[in-house]
């Protein structure tokens, strides 16, 4: 039997995909410089003593800086590690093991940087920063259809969550499955959003 949202979020994800290699280089930096400032401005991350980010790849929003940043402001820092079918949270113990992972001395996973098995798993962080493929203004995002962050999201239930993704990746709906949850927060170059919330003054933001 076919999953009618199934198909329709590989349509969703192959079209914003596509958008997001077309971005010029100016743009991105641009966009990304805004996101870090309103991610690092905020009481969200603020008052978060531990954090769980993604390593980031490609022309993905750039977590390397937001990763540098929580380590030097004193949190506990972890990013994903992923076998088969399972993601835990590897602290990162400082900037040296930050510089060795981007430098892709620990391990490889489908082409993301990820540590060995030896990091220490971070088993109750307080925040987790969201990759994303498209997120819609009710805090439903699309990943990349692994369901590594859905199967995480749904074992952690008391973490805050904030999904990062560029104005272009801002979608009206995101095909969804009965078992998808929504983020907390999306954060972009025009703001940090509570949702559903704020879901009008995002709205409000991107078409001005």
């Amino acid at each position: 039997m076919i999953n009618k949202a199934a198909t329709e979020k590989e349509t969703v994800r192959s079209r914003v995909l596509g958008m997001m290699n077309r971005l010029p280089g100016a743009r991105i930096l641009q966009e990304d410089k805004k996101i870090l400032d309103h991610l690092t401005a905020s009481s969200v991350l603020e008052q978060s003593p531990s954090v769980f980010c993604f390593a980031s790849q490609e022309k993905e929003f750039n977590t390397w800086p937001l990763l540098a940043y929580c380590l030097q402001h004193g949190k506990e820092l972890a990013v994903p590690r992923c076998e088969a079918r399972d993601m835990t949270a590897r602290t990162l113990p400082d900037l040296i093991s930050l510089d060795r992972l981007r430098n892709g001395n620990y391990e490889v996973f489908y082409g993301i940087m990820q540590p060995g098995s030896s990091f220490p798993v971070m088993h109750e962080p307080q925040l987790c920063i969201v990759p994303c493929v498209a997120c819609d203004p009710d805090g439903y995002r699309l990943g990349y259809g692994g369901g590594y962050y859905d199967r995480y999201l749904r074992m952690h239930p008391d973490m805050k969550t904030v999904a990062v993704c560029r104005t272009c990746q801002i979608i009206e709906h995101v095909p969804r499955d009965i078992w998808d949850l929504p983020v907390q927060y999306l954060c972009t170059s025009t703001g940090l959003w509570k949702l559903p919330e704020e879901r009008e003054k995002l709205c409000g933001s991107i078409r001005n």
